[in-house]
């Protein structure tokens, strides 16, 4: 029986600006059967298998500065795929801090057996940040708007706090948001800090568990949680670590730690996995968190679906290569929090965005002109066009070339947004949930555009509404919108 190879998200030659790159594909047998077993993926170094089910497979592999030659095989079919990684010179980074009381020895709570070691924080830190980053990617491309995805500090650092696990164990997280906000500003200094975005996890989480009923509701977890944040915004996202012993050290051990269905025992560990009760879904619900998170740095607000709803808690199936399931609806359980360091047009209008049930031919936006791939969307986790549109041009995350300074104003008594550079997103979002309830794309940019008042929903008018605006070279205006 003869098998072919196909690559569905890359391209031969394909130059990327991050080291971990995910490779989707199918593998077809004879009169296209969809086969199972494994792939062997081969590069300079490295030879490993990945799994392939009912014809899908999903890779990921690390990329050494340069021309990378890949070469997957199953059965006795091969191809060679050679990808570039060009690490750009980025001015805006992305930061991982590992947070240590200055009592403390950096041992995070975690399971009997894992190793909880302030190493061992670090590696899984560093792979945690290194897939988001690539998730990041691949979700914007899938969005049409480029494989674009942030800066990231290769090795995470661990910053020393003046204050006590003691301290820290006692507060709100509010409050450790707020003061480790501070820290990092004073030890970074001003200037320095308005370059970073940082994403800090807390060493001193500790669960307090103890003899309870089971099936505790997340509320009744977060209460018997000390030292634990999920926040996120400005220039800061902190979490705890209560749950960071479900993380992998290696990319060998990512599918396994989503796949992994030990039960978590609510009696001694915090169980976040969105009411699945498994070390997988921990893994799952938490690095999402994670990334949900950072996206508020990237002010972003919050949606009804996707990964600034709730889609964060299926992480894993962006990287497990079998059919999606239903995505379960679970209460927010994360929250938006405001640190800032003194620091023939087309208009798409809001709609809710198309998820395909099953994988469809259709042709990448941002790719050329044959560039006629198999665009894969059926794990469930998207961001909302107006959320794609605001990363990719935002300063943290687009061309730096194409940053250019711009002015933003809005008048009060007509409603007009004006920009300088062009306008290419609009949102209106409700002000203390920062829930998006109206957006617009402009594809091209525009210079001016009136915000039509009727757009603005009976129910949203007794709420403070925040209206947000940004321009194609990254600039950004928030304002309080009169009604």
């Amino acid at each position: 029986m003869h098998s072919s190879i196909k690559v569905s998200n890359l391209q031969h030659g394909e130059v990327l600006t991050y080291p971990l790159v995910m490779v989707k594909g199918q593998v077809t047998g004879h009169k296209e059967v969809k086969v199972s077993g494994l792939i062997s993926v081969k590069t300079k170094g490295t030879d490993q298998d990945w799994p392939v089910v009912g014809g899908a497979f999903k890779i990921l592999l690390r990329l050494h500065q340069g021309k990378n030659k890949i070469e997957l095989r199953f059965e006795s079919v091969s191809l060679q795929i050679n990808l570039c990684f060009e690490p750009p010179d980025r001015k805006f980074v992305v930061t991982p801090l590992y947070i240590v009381s200055k009592d403390h020895d950096g041992h995070f709570q975690g399971a009997a057996g894992a190793d909880c070691s302030l190493g061992a924080a670090l590696a899984r830190i560093q792979l945690g940040a290194q897939l988001l980053q690539s998730v990041l990617a691949e979700k914007l491309w899938e969005e049409g708007v480029g494989r674009r995805t942030f800066g990231l500090e290769r090795d995470p650092q661990v910053h020393r706090s003046d204050l006590s696990a003691e301290a820290a164990l006692e507060m709100a997280p509010e409050e450790l948001w707020a003061h480790f906000g501070r820290e990092l500003v004073t030890k970074w200094g001003p200037e320095e800090a308005q370059r970073r975005k940082f994403v800090a996890f807390l060493a001193c989480t500790r669960y307090q568990g103890g003899p309870h009923p089971s099936g505790l509701l997340h509320e009744q977890i977060l209460a018997l949680t000390k030292g634990h944040a999920a926040l996120g915004g400005g220039g800061l996202a902190l979490f705890g670590t209560a749950c960071l012993h479900t993380w992998p050290t290696t990319l060998e051990n990512v599918l396994p730690c989503f796949a992994d269905t030990t039960p978590v025992d609510q009696t001694i560990l915090m169980d976040d996995s969105g009411y699945r009760g498994t070390y997988g879904g921990c893994y799952s619900t938490t690095l999402g968190a994670v990334l949900h998170e950072l996206c508020h740095t990237f002010d972003l607000g919050h949606t009804k679906k996707g990964i600034m709803g709730r889609g964060f808690d299926r992480m894993d199936l962006i990287f497990r290569p079998e059919a999606a399931a239903d995505v379960p609806s679970t209460p927010p359980a994360h929250q938006v929090v405001d640190f800032t360091v003194n620091l023939k047009v087309e208009c798409v209008t809001s709609a809710e965005p198309k998820v395909e049930v099953k994988p469809q031919l259709k042709k990448s936006r941002s790719g050329g002109a044959n560039s006629l791939l198999l665009m894969d969307c059926t794990d469930h986790i998207y961001f909302t066009q107006s959320c794609a549109a605001i990363l990719a041009f935002h300063r943290w995350i687009n061309d730096e070339k194409l940053v250019k300074t711009g002015s933003i104003s809005f008048d009060n008594e007509s409603w007009t947004i004006k920009s300088s550079v062009g306008l290419r997103v609009v949102e209106v979002r409700e002000g203390e949930t920062q829930l998006v309830c109206n957006w617009w794309c402009f594809s091209p940019s525009r210079l001016l555009f009136v915000l039509p008042r009727s757009s603005i929903a009976e129910k949203s008018k007794s709420a403070p509404l925040l209206l947000f605006a940004q321009d194609v070279g990254g600039n950004i205006f928030k304002t309080n919108l009169p009604l």
